[in-house]
């Protein structure tokens, strides 16, 4: 799972820097607490920053790019013949349940992938191997993975589509009712 470190995340978030970071830390604690609770996830690796949910943490090496990369790289030696998945840490909504119901469908396809809500982003990808895991995060990702043939899970998922990446997407998914953390942080 890759996480910036919280000073540096959700940069696009139209709220005061403290209030990003709070957000942002938020947003990891949900995630890893949900990835935590899911029987089938053996190992969590953070790459970006320490935190106490992971088993793994590896340091920061600056984009999303590199840290899938070192991600897939430290699962490719100590985790080779087990799937991999990544996951981002801005989904507030998230429960385990249905990350499981969508990681275990993932399953079914050596390489598999969902966008966000927006279709234009990646909230999932998911492969048989490290080995297999191809990815390709920026603008457009959802659209890149397509085109490299990566299978799309598709359907409507809540929690699991829902990453935020903006003002509008977080006051979206408060409407959904997650937790009240989130309702905390619009308030603030």
């Amino acid at each position: 799972m890759p996480i910036k470190p919280f000073h540096r995340a959700k940069t696009r978030l139209a709220l005061e820097p403290t209030h990003r970071e709070r957000a942002a830390r938020v947003f990891a604690d949900h995630v890893l607490g949900e990835l935590r609770r899911i029987p089938t996830v053996e190992t969590i690796v953070v790459v970006g920053i320490a935190h106490p949910v992971a088993d793994i943490g590896l340091a920061d090496p600056g984009t999303m790019a590199a840290a899938v990369d070192q991600g897939r790289s430290w699962a490719a030696e100590h985790r080779a013949e087990h799937p991999i998945a990544v996951i981002p840490a801005d989904l507030p909504a998230l429960t385990a349940t249905t990350l499981g119901a969508a990681l275990d469908m993932a399953g079914d396809h050596p390489r598999a992938f969902m966008p966000d809500r927006s279709g234009e982003g990646t909230t999932l990808l998911t492969s048989s191997s490290p080995a297999e895991l191809i990815a390709s995060y920026g603008p457009g990702s959802a659209r890149a993975h397509r085109d490299l043939g990566i299978v799309e899970i598709a359907g409507d998922w809540p929690g699991v589509r829902d990453d935020v990446d903006t003002l509008a997407d977080l006051e979206r998914i408060a409407r959904q009712g997650p937790a009240r953390e989130i309702d905390r942080l619009i308030a603030s």
